[in-house]
């Protein structure tokens, strides 16, 4: 296979792609907000938690 015709049929695959949608997009972002949420939820408690026992061991 030519590189012409490699080149060809990737810039084909490439055309057959479906365009994301405005909407598509702001699904995508909001569902990764929404998968990563309960992470950042855990490392915020935790964060607080750590703090209040530093400060309560350190300053008492």
């Amino acid at each position: 296979m030519s590189k012409r015709a490699a080149d060809e049929r990737a810039g084909q695959r490439r055309d057959e792609r479906p365009k994301l949608t405005r909407r598509d997009t702001w699904h995508l972002v909001w569902q990764t907000y929404a998968t990563s949420l309960p992470y950042m939820l855990v490392f915020v408690i935790a964060m607080l938690a750590v703090t209040w026992f530093v400060t309560t061991v350190v300053f008492r």
